[in-house]
């Protein structure tokens, strides 16, 4: 089966995502003015934040307690207690002086991982509109909602994984880019350690297809 005809993005296609992230954003509009949360605000339960203006100062451990966050505390030094993924990503920002970035990036994650979903349906020849309606009751239509709208530190592992795992079975459907599956493999496993065993099996499905294909 070919499937490089089916993923290559089509003028419909991108007029269809973009339709996509308008609906999902539109439906996270509404939380927001319910909830206050807007993705330019900083959030109270910033422990990524935390964690990498701490790396940036040289130290592992955040300095001192916070008792409204979940911390490890070892040796008298408190730690955060969740996979450390998200506070890459937000160094750079962070480097820069924005400490409120947790909520815009929590945003496009969310986007991505939707997005991302539109085109595993579009692999399987599912029509655009379908596929965005599926998007959408995958998305906006279940509890992905309460996660994906809120850049709570709880929250934000769900958000990555769902992003990292769509990603990953994209890759897997074009049985290539095998180094950058490696990759995306090693942020799953700074992420959960289910994200590295999806991530893990979808390399392997990649190996078996490709040594299948050479002996043909």
């Amino acid at each position: 089966m070919n499937t490089k005809r089916i993923l290559k993005n089509t003028d419909t296609d991108y007029i269809s995502i973009l339709l996509l992230c308008l609906c999902v954003t539109a439906v996270f509009f509404v939380a927001w003015t319910f909830t206050g949360q807007w993705p330019w605000k900083s959030q109270a339960y910033n422990s990524y934040i935390l964690q990498a203006q701490s790396w940036l100062e040289g130290r592992l451990d955040l300095g001192r307690d916070y008792p409204y966050l979940e911390l490890a505390i070892f040796n008298n030094k408190y730690y955060v207690s969740f996979p450390p993924f998200p506070s890459y990503v937000m160094l750079p920002f962070v480097l820069v002086g924005w400490d409120s970035c947790d909520s815009i990036i929590a945003f496009a994650v969310s986007l991505l991982g939707a997005v991302y979903a539109f085109k595993i349906l579009k692999h399987f020849d599912i029509e655009s509109k379908t596929a965005i309606f599926f998007t959408l009751l995958l998305t906006v239509g279940s509890n992905w909602l309460m996660t994906a709208q809120n850049a709570w530190v709880w929250f934000s592992r769900s958000k990555y994984g769902f992003y990292i795992k769509s990603y990953g079975n994209i890759l897997c459907f074009e049985k290539q880019n095998r180094s950058f599956t490696c990759i995306l493999g090693m942020c799953g496993r700074l992420q959960t350690v289910p994200n590295i065993i999806s991530a893990c099996t979808s390399i392997s499905d990649i190996q078996r297809t490709q040594s299948s294909q050479s002996r043909r």
